[in-house]
């Protein structure tokens, strides 16, 4: 079978061949892969600088869909956490354990969820295991354009956000999601970006780091904004570090705390999976999230920037 792997931290993923893996038992189902999604913690892993990166030879990809040639039944599956024996998705025949599986939904297009469950996972886990929902909650996303940006605009409605507020560096793409309010990135003055549009948040979904939630913090604070503020990391698309000091960290009633596999149970991440593939419910794809790529493309796919890129398996 067709897999791709990593031998270089430097280089891009590469196909070869190998043995199908075993066949299915009463704990493990062999799953002919649907799709499987190029997600930022997937290159970060291929890269050997995510803490669960492995050694190498490297096998890419976290999740994705399969179908069960036994019963015909697709699933969602994942293998962060200990899912599968293997190190990775991006192979025609996936080897993973049953109960990290979970049946894709009537109305949930398979390749939509190989593509954006994991972008849906980073908010949904992180509001519900990383913060403290209280009645009224708002949240500011920072990073709200991104692919898991968006998606994270929904995840917070569904889990009961009276406001949602983003921020991120394009207003015309601020403009086109559903907001309640947003405000455009400084990128050459963090600390002059106006953040008063979005102020009265009390979480703050951080997918960049960087600058990002230490200005949003000082701005507020200077504003005079005494309501207590959760920040939660997700991401690091701004850099892996904040120029946060002593004194900025007592000027509001804040709580920061990061959010990401090591932040849960893989048994807790499972008993969500249904809720987070419910929120794709309907969802058709706009050709602008999500770029199809055959899993032969890997190395071609693994340059692209800009929409999500989904490896599908040509042999199914």
């Amino acid at each position: 079978m067709q897999v791709a792997q990593v031998t270089d931290w430097s280089a891009p993923p590469h196909i070869t061949t190998q043995p199908l893996p075993e066949a299915s038992t009463d704990e493990l189902v062999r799953l002919r892969l649907l799709a499987s999604g190029i997600h930022q913690v997937v290159r970060s892993r291929a890269s050997g600088q995510h803490y669960t990166s492995g050694p190498l030879p490297h096998t890419p990809g976290v999740d994705g869909t399969g179908v069960d040639p036994d019963t015909g039944k697709i699933y969602y599956f994942s293998i962060l956490g200990g899912g599968s024996p293997s190190t990775g998705t991006f192979a025609e025949h996936v080897l993973v354990k049953r109960r990290h599986t979970v049946e894709v939904p009537e109305g949930v297009d398979p390749v939509l969820a190989a593509a954006l469950t994991n972008p849906v996972m980073s908010s949904w886990m992180a509001l519900k295991f990383r913060a403290t929902l209280e009645a009224g909650w708002s949240c500011v996303i920072l990073g709200a354009t991104s692919a898991s940006g968006k998606i994270a605009v929904k995840v917070a409605r569904q889990l009961g956000a009276v406001k949602v507020f983003g921020a991120a560096r394009g207003e015309a793409a601020l403009k086109e999601l559903d907001l309640d309010g947003y405000a455009v990135l400084n990128s050459d003055r963090p600390e002059e970006t106006d953040f008063s549009a979005v102020s009265s948040a009390t979480v703050l979904l951080d997918y960049l780091w960087g600058p990002w939630p230490v200005a949003y913090l000082v701005s507020t604070a200077k504003a005079g904004v005494k309501t207590p503020l959760q920040i939660v990391s997700i991401g690091s698309m701004a850099g892996e570090s904040t120029p946060l000091v002593s004194q900025t960290l007592r000027s509001r009633d804040v709580t920061i705390r990061g959010a990401g596999p090591g932040s849960w149970s893989p048994q807790a991440m499972a008993e969500e999976v249904p809720g987070m593939l419910n929120v794709l419910k309907g969802m058709k794809d706009d050709g602008k999230m999500v770029k199809k790529m055959s899993l032969g493309q890997v190395e071609e796919a693994w340059g692209i920037k800009g929409p999500r890129v989904v490896l599908v398996n040509e042999a199914t």
